[in-house]
């Protein structure tokens, strides 16, 4: 692949802030999360050099399109040329959207365990598994076709996959990677680097 993508998670939301799983669900970014966008907007228009050569790729979710919004309007690219693709939504959480841990615990505690115990093969009830995700994610990367940078809005246990399937990392590896909502991961050339506002 020949392509620089540049991978972002959305804002914080309001369900971020009270520790709610969102999954397929959705809730408004906080002026937090939309101040998280706008510094990303920054972060790339200090790394790509003509913007208006960028695509833009998005989840649909409300969450993701709205972080996207905010990203085009900063760069000056016209959001109606976003290209929305199911493949990039976060990991479905089914019947969990909208709870906390606490109350996960409460009502679905077996599921909650073996989702815990392996998590790639075990899913939530109405849900999906990490292996699941990984397959969507893996079949967006391998249709990639265009040279041009692609701008890639997303959110945080999709964008850990997205860079485990990138690398080729295992399981354990690809888990345990940090979702920071205020950095962009550049993707090129088989490597991935950390962009944040306090590098040059």
């Amino acid at each position: 692949m020949d392509q620089t993508l540049y991978l972002i998670r959305h804002g914080e939301t309001e369900w971020n802030r009270a520790k709610k799983v969102q999954g397929w669900n959705d809730s408004p970014l906080t002026e937090l999360g939309e101040t998280q966008a706008r510094g990303v907007a920054g972060i790339l228009a200090r790394e790509i050099a003509d913007p208006a050569e960028a695509i833009l790729y998005c989840s649909p979710l409300g969450r993701a399109r709205a972080t996207a919004e905010i990203i085009a309007a900063e760069l000056g690219l016209d959001f109606g040329l976003c290209r929305f693709d199911d493949d990039l939504k976060e990991l479905n959480t089914g019947q969990w959207d909208g709870l906390t841990f606490a109350e996960i615990e409460a009502a679905f505690p077996d599921d909650l365990n073996h989702f815990r115990e392996d998590s790639w093969r075990n899913r939530p009830p109405g849900g999906e598994s990490y292996a699941m995700l990984a397959a969507r994610i893996g079949k967006w990367l391998d249709a990639l076709e265009e040279t041009s940078p692609a701008l890639v809005v997303s959110h945080g246990i999709a964008g850990q996959v997205f860079r485990g399937r990138y690398l080729g990392l295992g399981e354990a590896e690809t888990v345990s990677q940090d979702q920071p909502q205020d950095v962009v991961f550049r993707l090129a050339g088989g490597r991935i680097a950390e962009l944040t506002s306090q590098k040059p």
